[in-house]
């Protein structure tokens, strides 16, 4: 069996790629919030780990965000 070790990531491309995450969130975020009869009071984000910018574009939406550590 052959595992491998997640590779370590430069805090440039580490920030390139929270923020291609976060475009593409608010992106799904803002479709799903386009849908007719959407109510954002309804709507939850649960985020894995403790990261204050996933949960600041859950406020920008209006939404309410969770965040919770990985059980796994």
């Amino acid at each position: 069996m052959n595992h491998h070790q997640p590779r370590k990531l430069g805090t440039s491309t580490a920030n390139l790629l929270l923020q291609t995450i976060l475009l593409i969130k608010s992106r799904m975020l803002r479709s799903l919030l386009s849908v007719h009869g959407a109510n954002p009071e309804m709507i939850t984000v649960f985020i894995d780990g403790y990261f204050e910018e996933p949960l600041e574009v859950t406020k920008l939406f209006g939404l309410r965000g969770i965040q919770h550590t990985n059980w796994s």
